[in-house]
Formats: C-alpha cells, structure tokens, sequence
C-alpha cells in the first residue's frame, strides 16, 4: 500500500470560482476536484488519498462551532491516514491552523489554501497543494504548519502579513520548519515544542464571549467597562512593551477581579514584557492576576483563552522551545 493521505478540504479561495455571470466567487471545488488538478510534482499516483468535508465556506464565515468540528474532523483523518492536508481560507487559516494544534497537541497537520481563486489565471492554489503533497510524504515531523509559498510556518507563529501578495504568510517569531527547493523538502527548525491545551470540547459560537480590546491614545477606561460587561474574559492589546495608560491601569485591575484579562502587545514582533528595559514595570498588574502574552499575538491569544474558558481552566500564558 501507498503512503495514505488524509485531504481534508473546508472551502476557501483555493475552492473558490464565479458562478452565475455577474455574481460573486463561491466555494465550489471539493477534495476530489482539488485532487484532480494535482501537478505531477505532487506524485499522487501511488498515494492513496481520503477525502473528508467538514464544511465548505468562505473563511470569513469560520466560527468556533465549526473548529471544534474541524478538530474532531482532524482526529478521525490522523487515525486513518500517514499524513493530513488542511485546505483552508487564507483569511482565517492561521486561527484555524494554531486552534487544531492548541486543541490536539501540535499533530503533524499541513494547512494549505490559496491567494486566488481557481478561475484566476494566476492561481496558485494548486502549486501550494502540491507543496504540501510533497511535504505530507517526505515524513518530515513538523508539527501543524502552513505550507504557502514552499514555505512550512509554524502553527503558532504564522501570521497572514499582507491581504493580496502571493507571499502573504509569515512568521511573527522564530523560522520557519522547513521549505521547498526543487521539489525536496529542507528542514530548517526542529520540530516545536510547548505547553499545548490539548484538549477540546464542541463549543457554542454563542459562549464564551471573548472581545479585543485595542488600546490606543485617549482610549477611556469606559470602552473597557462596555466591553467586559458581557465578557467571560479579554485581551486587551496595548502599546509597545505591554505599556497600559495610566488612566486605564486601576480600570484593568478591577476587570481582572471579575474576568479572566490576557494582556498581549499591538507590535508585529517581540515580547510583550521587556523587563530587562524596564524591571518592575508592570509587578502591579502581574499582582492582580493578569496574563502577560510573550509568544501569541491577540487573536491566537483570544483563541487560548476561549479554550481555556471552555475547559473550566486558568489561562496559562504560551511557552515555546524547539525539540
């Protein structure tokens, strides 16, 4: 038997063409179709691939339902096949990417999706899906990445930097695990470790509530207060090293009392407690029990905490090393 592959297509711009004349691009193309356009790189002649459709959306249209199905989804795939290809909305693929490996484990699972849509003439879906064709049978242990551009990213650091380019996705912290020269596979990076949740429930997109809160110059203690007032927890993304405004810091104290309260930094890279730049800065805040996200940035942060909420557990902030 071949190396068996588990192609588990979820809609997106990769699935994506226009229907009627004048209207607008729609999810069209399932796992067989996408399979069926495969270039010869991708050597599917001796693999045996199982198609599985959980759902078929624009990405946009992702909810916390339809992950925690996605998840159970993934589950079923990994017992029946040697590798798991993810096809996915670049839109929201780095949540759904970083709630598979936050819920399972970080399994071996490679996302995948598309810039374009399939009627463009400058597709590039089925390039990426080659690519990760070729990824699920090298037996590379990567851990859940995106494979875009012939580059593996990393679950938890993989960032969609730029809402057209080809070369959208990138990384917020670290390398890359691997990329693609000449239809081989070169590792990069061991294979990351950390403190996964690995654990799930199927949840109700209705419950818990979980707002990001921006703070930005002049933001009033009063957004914090509307916002928390039906909240089961917050991120709450500051400015820079994780500095919170003074009007603000007594306000964000009180909140903790009541909710759960991650704090993460609105900056594209780096920690969001500099202690060797400034110690001590923010003992009062840690004093209150508040979160300080090093390594997520407020999405994947949000994610964590929804998961957390979910699982009747206390937020534990993300830790990160590689094997």
């Amino acid at each position: 038997m071949g190396h068996r592959i588990g192609m588990v297509a979820t809609g997106g711009t990769i699935s994506m063409r226009r229907g009627d004349e004048g209207k607008a691009h729609r999810p069209e193309l399932g796992a067989a179709s996408l399979v069926s356009m495969l270039d010869e790189g991708a050597h599917v002649a001796d693999v045996e691939v199982t198609m599985y459709e959980p759902h078929r959306i624009p990405s946009e249209d992702l909810s916390f339902s339809l992950l925690s199905n996605l998840a159970r989804t993934i589950e079923q795939a990994l017992t029946e096949n040697d590798s798991v290809i993810v096809t996915h909305g670049t839109d929201t693929m780095e949540d759904a990417a970083f709630f598979v490996a936050e819920a399972l484990g970080n399994p071996d699972v490679i996302f995948t999706g598309s810039m374009l849509p399939s009627d463009h003439p400058e597709y590039d879906g089925i390039s990426n899906l080659t690519a990760s064709f070729i990824v699920a049978r090298s037996d590379e242990s990567m851990g859940t990445i995106i494979c875009m551009y012939r580059y593996c990213l990393p679950a938890w650091s993989a960032l969609k930097r730029d809402s057209a380019a080809m070369d959208a996705f990138n990384i917020r912290e670290g390398k890359a695990v691997g990329r693609l020269i000449e239809n081989e596979v070169e590792r990069i990076t061991a294979r990351p470790t950390a403190n996964w949740i690995n654990d799930y429930r199927i949840l109700d997109d209705r419950d818990p509530i979980v707002p990001i809160l921006t703070l930005g110059v002049g933001t009033s203690p009063d957004a914090l207060e509307l916002m928390t007032s039906v909240a089961k927890g917050i991120v709450i993304e500051t400015t820079g090293t994780g500095s919170v405004p003074s009007s603000m810091k007594q306000a964000i104290i009180d909140t903790a009392n009541a909710i759960p309260v991650v704090i993460t930094t609105r900056c594209a890279n780096g920690p969001t407690i500099a202690q060797d730049v400034y110690p001590n800065k923010w003992d009062e805040l840690i004093e209150s029990g508040i979160h300080f996200e090093n390594h997520l940035d407020s999405y994947k942060a949000r994610t964590r905490l929804i998961l957390s909420i979910s699982l009747a557990r206390e937020y534990e902030p993300f830790h990160v090393t590689p094997i």
